[in-house]
C-alpha cells in the first residue's frame, strides 16, 4: 500500500495534538497549511512536517 500524502483536518489535529476547532481556526487565519479539494480540506504531509519543524524554531 502506498504511503499517504494527505491528512484530513481530524487526522492532522490528532497528530499535532490540538483540537479540530483550533486547527480549523488556524487554517482560516493562514497560520496552518491546508488545501481545498472539492468540499474537503486536506493537509499535505510534507506541508504539515515543514510547519511543525518551523514551530520548533520559534
Amino acid at each position: 500500500m502506498a504511503e499517504r500524502m494527505t491528512y484530513t483536518v481530524a487526522e492532522a489535529s490528532e497528530i499535532v495534538g490540538i483540537s479540530r476547532h483550533l486547527l480549523y481556526k488556524m487554517i482560516k487565519n493562514g497560520e496552518a497549511p491546508a488545501c481545498k479539494v472539492g468540499r474537503r480540506i486536506l493537509i499535505k504531509k510534507d506541508s504539515l512536517d515543514k510547519w511543525l519543524n518551523n514551530l520548533e524554531r520559534t
